[in-house]
């Protein structure tokens, strides 16, 4: 993909043309030009669907509530973890957020531990909760881990994953990222490279690492509605004292999908990590170990 309307597609301006076109100018009509594996340009134009919702929520409305519940319920079935183990003795896991119960993560190790080896799979992970990223990043050692520093206005704290009770993994470790890897996730796969633990595989990481204090609040009597507010509040910087902040974390093996791949469903990222661990499949086969749980 090279424009979507007026607009060049770049890496480092991605996000920001997510933001413009799906929150703050959608739409109508979107023209594109890409260039196809023969090198020719094709270009096309295509409506999006679009879904017009009230400026003003009622929640006496029976309908918004409705579909609110419908939002929740969908927003949770996307961030389902996964997990998949094979006869090799190696668990996989796709891990959509770090925006889960503590129980979650000492499940998932507890399993990793009857395994021989771990492929993490943090791609898209947007990151989430700090209290879980550190717990994931202890019990993936059995000793204590300097992670890196907080700056705040307040001062500077340290980030230490001390190994849990319960027993860590300590078996061969690979973790799977790319450029929707952000915050938690990037702080994990940095930590295992400057920690000398496993193998990270994939496409250079977000660099959108700054971690932000939520704010609840609820509308409604009686029955009422969550909602938050997210404000950016401090920076991490890691134990070797550098930022990932617009940066990102370059993989040890940078394996990228071609256009044909990406037309063809073919994952090769997942077939080098099942590679390393000992499991020769094709990229095909890999796109689907997901889908065989």
């Amino acid at each position: 993909m090279l424009t979507i309307g007026p607009y060049k597609v770049e890496r480092q301006t991605f996000s920001t043309l997510r933001y413009i076109l799906y929150v703050l100018n959608p739409q109508r009509e979107i023209s594109l030009v890409a260039r196809q594996p023969n090198g020719e340009l094709y270009r096309f134009r295509f409506e999006p669907k679009i879904t017009e919702l009230p400026y003003n929520i009622d929640l006496r409305d029976a309908d918004i509530i409705r579909r609110l519940e419908e939002y929740e319920r969908k927003v949770m079935e996307e961030e389902v973890h996964i997990y998949v183990e094979t006869p090799d003795s190696v668990l996989l896991w796709k891990m959509p957020s770090f925006d889960v119960r503590r129980g979650l993560v000492d499940d998932m190790i507890k399993r990793a531990r009857k395994n021989r080896a771990l492929i993490l799979d943090l791609r898209d992970n947007p990151g989430g909760s700090v209290e879980m990223n550190l717990r994931l990043i202890a019990s993936l050692f059995d000793h204590e881990v300097l992670v890196g520093r907080v700056g705040t206005r307040e001062g500077i704290e340290e980030l230490v994953a001390e190994p849990p009770r319960g027993g860590s993994f300590l078996g061969q470790l690979v973790v799977l990222v790319n450029s929707g890897s952000a915050s938690a996730s990037e702080i994990v796969a940095r930590t295992m490279q400057l920690q000398g633990r496993g193998t990270v595989i994939g496409d250079q990481t977000a660099g959108a690492v700054m971690a932000s204090r939520i704010k609840v609040h609820k509308v409604g009597f009686g029955r009422h509605w969550k909602y938050a507010t997210s404000v950016s509040v401090s920076d991490v910087i890691m134990s070797d004292g550098q930022r990932l902040e617009n940066r990102g974390v370059m993989p040890d093996e940078v394996v990228l999908p071609s256009a044909d791949d990406l037309r063809n469903g073919r994952d090769p990222a997942m077939a080098r990590a099942l590679q390393l661990v000992g499991i020769s499949v094709d990229p095909a086969t890999a796109a689907a170990v997901f889908e065989r749980r």
